[in-house]
């Protein structure tokens, strides 16, 4: 997945929803890791901020 930082708010939505936990959020960033492209983050997203 990649992330739009010009959309994302940070607000976790994304990392809540993963079920991989493949998601962090910091206060200035989100770091993916191990993610399995579910889609499942990209579609919980309110600001349509992560795509493949």
């Amino acid at each position: 997945m990649n992330v739009n930082k010009e959309l994302c708010m940070l607000c976790q939505t994304c990392a809540a929803v993963c079920p991989s936990g493949a998601i962090e959020v910091t206060e200035m960033d989100i770091i993916l890791t191990k993610c399995t492209p579910c889609g499942l983050c990209a579609r919980a997203c309110p600001m349509g901020a992560l795509y493949e």
